[in-house]
């Protein structure tokens, strides 16, 4: 079964515990609220992992995953809704409690209001807009080297044979069964 085939209504989709470890092909999950992709084994978030299709997503949970960077999280920006991102528990985070990384996260998304079942504090959006306005005055050269990299990445993307719509379309026929 193709995803362009499910039943695109759906507010919420659980795919936890699954193995996961390439997200893409959500983009027609236009209605999409809820995704929980907890304990999966994704190690990056591609460029196309979320399409601004997702524009109802507001909680994610990629909590306990093999997430190595950071910066990566950069690209759930185009995600205007999302208000709630669980991703502590990765291999970037070192104590497992995911406080080092929440002022780099929110630089990039500044619609959160709760990060690892914590709510933003005025205090961290203020510290956030210091660390903004103390940064290098030319922004260019690193969203250049980050379109550079969403390039290479698009080009490696056609070959991933062990993706999200197979895990749908398991859990789907799993489910009706």
């Amino acid at each position: 079964m193709l995803l362009d085939s499910l039943d695109t209504s759906g507010v919420f989709l659980y795919l936890q515990n699954n193995r996961i470890s390439k997200i893409h092909g959500l983009e027609h999950l236009v209605n999409l609220e809820v995704l929980n992709l907890r304990g999966n084994q994704i190690e990056r978030l591609g460029r196309s992992s979320f399409p601004p299709s997702l524009s109802k997503l507001h909680y994610l949970n990629l909590r306990r995953n093999k997430i190595r960077r950071v910066k990566d999280f950069r690209r759930l920006k185009r995600l205007p809704s999302l208000t709630t991102l669980l991703c502590f528990e990765n291999a970037y985070d070192k104590y497992g409690d995911g406080k080092e990384v929440r002022g780099p996260i929110l630089v990039h998304l500044k619609r959160l209001r709760r990060l690892n079942k914590t709510e933003v504090t005025a205090e961290e959006w203020d510290e956030v807009e210091r660390l903004l306005d103390s940064s290098c005055t030319d922004s260019s050269a690193p969203e250049e080297a980050a379109v550079e990299e969403d390039v290479a990445e698009e080009e490696n993307a056609a070959d991933f044979t062990d993706d999200i719509i197979s895990v749908v379309s398991w859990t789907l026929d799993k489910n009706t069964e």
